[in-house]
């Protein structure tokens, strides 16, 4: 892909643009052009082919016409095919406010597949909630005001059948074979907490309390044995009661049918004769003297709040229930009560059952493809954290998931300590629900670039020629993550496999990418008229400066120091502009460290500032350990103004020759380096220090690179992005830089 030729007509509000874009010598393309001229009608385009869409007109009922013809290196072309747009061509669109950041934070899988989870999971969190909100009505438990509802009574069932290590869709599997045979509804007569509530638990484990229930059971025992009916081990009264239930529920005797039991001489025809045998063999159980007197010790000692009231009620009119009571059948009985809710809500456990048997592989498959992108999303996730000054780190931990109770990746936000950008300190986590309360628009639009930066670095280990199309990316970013998206376009500028198409309405923007990139022959300025728009090569353009401040702060004694250092950028351009070599060449030699540099006193700067009207101070100091102390004072002045364009330009200045210093004294070979001294130094460094103890090392250095070119050479006098940036981070990367190395002057 070396060559590109693009023809759109009556495309997304482009009337007609025909041109050529040649990669032969960049990657990349940079395109300046105004609002309302071309750039986001230029990207829509090419974001409908990716698709399979036809370019529409917005403003015309004309047809659009389109062609892109795609050279090889061997100067041949094809027409490029709608299939072809999806594998070759990524448009990355400007960032829209109504971005869902709630993405971030989910699963970590591609569009479609993510859509697809989502599906499926909502379908059975849907029936879930269902069934919840009927287990909550009928078993009247009491849920704590800061614990989600749903959330809480899983966690009891789960604990009531000790499966907590299982999901609660596992367990519903496991526990369907057991539903027939407990249907003890009665017991759904009480409340949870009548039973099992920590103060009706205390009550119940009472020495005295527990002793007349354990007589009461073995006396009730003793008498079962001779129970014309019930039998302590096969059938107790709770199997009578189930009994009666299921055959008046299924009209048994209406249909001519008698049952006859083992003890009984006559047979039962009726549902009538059935209920007054079963009460019968109750009132004669609990009409011997002993049952009688024990249990009325144990109904005695039940006394206490609500809770034990009800139960108390309860046992007056189902006294064989005190079995229950005992301390080793509280578990099945705990059982017992959530089948017996399950039960008689049979249709809506059946259809979350059937509905998640049915969507459960399809959800395993996609966890394992998510599984096999978590190592690409670990390594995004390191280069965003590297590259964007934000006040949290991004890491990716497991995540439970609720429907299958295993892990997923997830990314999680972890609060980095007020102004620490730098140093991997301390830090603490944060739900995304509070971080979107806090973040600022520009840390939106860095979240936003995380997915960007996945989708890329995917493409990038394909191997295959990509087209990037950026859509002013760095659209009203503040300025540290401005320039940090403008180093990964330069790295992106280095990828042999990426070609790239950079839009922007933003000239500082413009002329920073044109700068750090290398794009003089490959920028453009968009102009348009009402036939055409024509892509043609920019001029110069002057622009306002604020010598006249700084001069008066020299001549008024005003921080003059810090007001006469930085003034040297602003005198470098202008005799940059003149064509003076040598006045350039000499202040230069102090915005880069050069040994001549190091020599160089205040007196040696007069012939220079004198030709621009500028007055100089009075001191006998090289101008190196100038610039060195006034940063030492920035940094500790309590009074410091985060505001003023001199601090940061001289914090800058010192930033830049302390990295330099520290890489020209570690390097072994540097030879004549022409242009680019600090980004040359650093390439270099790089390769020479690639151990995991250098890592620090080119972690800082790699902040002078993205930080400082622009704050030092003021290029055009566009002077904002330096004071839109926090004085304080200037000061951190000052004090990390010179911890690299001793004292230097």
């Amino acid at each position: 892909m070396n060559k590109i030729d693009v023809k759109f007509k009556n495309c997304n509000g482009i009337n007609k643009l025909k041109h050529t874009f040649n990669f032969n010598n960049n990657n990349s393309t940079l395109i300046y052009a105004s609002n309302g001229t071309m750039k986001t009608s230029f990207a829509k385009t090419f974001l409908f082919l990716s698709e399979g869409k036809e370019p529409i007109n917005e403003f015309t009922k004309k047809n659009p016409e389109h062609n892109v013809k795609i050279y090889n290196e061997n100067n041949k072309f094809e027409l490029i095919k709608s299939e072809d747009f999806k594998n070759n061509i990524l448009v990355i669109q400007s960032f829209d406010d109504e971005y869902n950041f709630d993405n971030i934070s989910s699963l970590m899988v591609n569009d479609k597949s993510k859509k697809e989870y989502e599906t499926l999971i909502n379908e059975i969190l849907l029936k879930r909630k269902e069934l919840f909100k009927k287990i909550k009505k009928i078993s009247k438990i009491s849920v704590p005001k800061n614990q989600n509802q749903e959330d809480f009574i899983e966690k009891k069932i789960l604990q009531d059948f000790s499966c907590e290590n299982k999901s609660f869709l596992e367990l519903m599997i496991d526990v369907e074979k057991n539903l027939s045979k407990n249907n003890n509804v009665d017991v759904l007569k009480l409340k949870y907490n009548n039973l099992f509530s920590e103060k009706v638990i205390k009550i119940l484990d009472n020495e005295e309390l527990v002793q007349n229930i354990n007589g009461y059971v073995n006396a009730l025992n003793a008498l079962l044995k001779s129970s014309k009916i019930y039998d302590k081990d096969n059938f107790d009264n709770v199997n009578a009661e189930n009994l009666y239930k299921n055959i008046k529920t299924n009209n048994l005797f209406k249909a001519g049918h008698s049952i006859k039991f083992g003890g009984v001489n006559e047979e039962v025809k009726s549902i009538d004769e059935l209920k007054s045998l079963l009460d019968k063999q109750i009132e004669d159980i609990m009409s011997d003297e002993n049952i009688k007197t024990k249990f009325d010790l144990i109904n005695k000692q039940l006394t206490g709040n609500n809770d034990i009231k009800n139960l108390r009620s309860y046992l007056l009119d189902n006294p064989l229930f005190a079995v229950r009571l005992k301390k080793e059948n509280r578990f099945n009985l705990r059982k017992e009560f959530w089948l017996s809710i399950l039960n008689n809500e049979r249709d809506l456990y059946n259809d979350l059952i059937v509905l998640y048997k049915n969507n459960k592989n399809k959800i395993n498959k996609i966890k394992t493809s998510v599984e096999k992108e978590r190592t690409d999303w670990e390594e995004v996730v390191d280069l965003f954290n590297q590259r964007f000054k934000i006040p949290f780190l991004l890491e990716i931990e497991n995540k439970k998931d609720i429907i299958l109770n295993d892990e997923l990746p997830n990314i999680v936000f972890n609060l980095k300590p007020d102004k620490e950008y730098l140093n991997n300190e301390e830090v603490s986590s944060v739900n995304f629900e509070t971080l979107k309360t806090f973040y600022s628009a520009g840390q939106k639009r860095a979240l936003y670039l995380l997915n960007i930066l996945y989708k890329i670095e995917l493409l990038k280990k394909t191997g295959r020629d990509v087209l990037l199309i950026f859509d002013d990316i760095a659209d009203s970013f503040d300025y540290e993550n401005k320039y940090a998206i403008i180093e990964y376009l330069y790295d992106l500028s280095h990828s042999s496999n990426f070609k790239s198409i950079i839009l922007t309405h933003n000239y500082d923007f413009f002329r920073t990418v044109k700068s750090r990139l290398s794009l003089s022959k490959s920028s453009f300025f968009a102009v348009k008229n009402e036939f055409d728009i024509k892509l043609i090569k920019p001029n110069l353009e002057n622009k306002d400066n604020i010598l006249f401040k700084l001069k008066s702060d020299i001549e008024t004694e005003h921080n003059a120091k810090k007001a006469f250092l930085s003034i040297i950028p602003f005198l470098r351009n202008l005799s940059e502009l003149v064509g003076n070599k040598d006045d350039k060449n000499l202040l230069t030699s102090i915005l880069h460290f050069k040994e001549d540099g190091e020599k160089l006193k205040v007196k040696d700067l007069e012939p220079i500032y004198e030709k621009w009207d500028m007055p100089v101070i009075n001191s006998e100091d090289t101008i190196y350990n100038l610039i060195y102390n006034e940063a030492i004072q920035i940094k500790t002045d309590n009074d410091m103004n985060g505001i003023l364009l001199e601090n940061k330009i001289v914090l800058s200045m010192a930033i830049r020759l302390h990295a330099e210093k520290f890489m020209l004294d570690s390097l072994n070979n540097t030879n004549e380096i022409k242009r680019n001294q600090t980004r040359t130094l650093y390439e270099i460094f790089k390769e020479e220090f690639s151990t995991e103890n250098d890592e620090k090392n080119r972690e800082i250095l790699k902040q002078v690179c993205i930080m400082t070119p622009e704050n030092i050479h003021l290029n055009s006098f566009m002077y904002e992005p330096i004071l839109d940036m926090d004085i304080e981070y200037l000061i951190k990367l000052f004090d990390n830089v010179k911890n690299l190395s001793k004292i230097l002057f």
